[in-house]
């Protein structure tokens, strides 16, 4: 198999893997909520389950170790924080914007560059926008750039499957953060907590 084709592959399964871990997420909330033990069970297995198969994805890629991060966050966050979402795989940016308003945060969610600066032109406030390196319509990084001539404050997490390595910043883009695809929710929500009380 031909290293691009590796690549590729490496890039759908941690597009897959963030996806469901977020969705295992959710649904393990829900399932708190409502006192399921049996299921509450299950879910968890499987959460555990997909916690190891993005770690093995990440070790396999070359990618930093994600165990060490992940750990139980608080159920709130400041409600006042508005997170711009860019991201053109519906299923990681569904599952995305569901972990982060059920941690409190207002979230304006867009599958393409274009649709994310119309969104942000009638918002009165972006805080953190967290975008996909690669667009249908062009970079994560050209999206930030082309905000932060706007909004200067704006706090960046780009999000890729592939290494942090292979972005490349154009002028004027904010350095922001990266957070490698596959990812836990709870990796997730610490990076943004951590970006906004900075």
């Amino acid at each position: 198999m031909r290293a691009d084709e590796v690549r590729r592959l490496g890039h759908e399964l941690a597009n897959a893997l963030t996806a469901l871990s977020g969705n295992l997420d959710v649904l393990r909330s829900t399932l708190q909520e409502s006192g399921s033990g049996v299921e509450m069970e299950l879910v968890e297995e499987a959460r555990q389950a997909c916690d190891r198969a993005a770690e093995i994805t990440r070790q396999l890629s070359g990618g930093p170790s994600g165990a060490a991060e992940d750990r139980a966050l608080p159920a709130s966050t400041p409600a006042e924080w508005t997170v711009l979402l860019c991201e053109d795989v519906d299923s990681i940016r569904r599952s995305t914007r569901m972990v982060l308003r059920s941690h409190g945060y207002h979230v304006l969610d867009a599958a393409t560059g274009a649709e994310a600066r119309s969104l942000a032109g009638k918002e009165d406030a972006v805080d953190l926008l967290v975008t996909d390196v690669e667009l249908a319509d062009g970079t994560g990084p050209e999206l930030a750039a082309s905000l932060a001539a706007i909004r200067p404050e704006l706090h960046v997490l780009y999000v890729s499957g592939h290494a942090a390595e292979a972005v490349q910043l154009p002028p004027g883009a904010p350095e922001g953060r990266f957070l490698g695809k596959p990812f836990s929710s709870d990796t997730l929500l610490r990076n943004v907590r951590e970006m906004l009380e900075s």
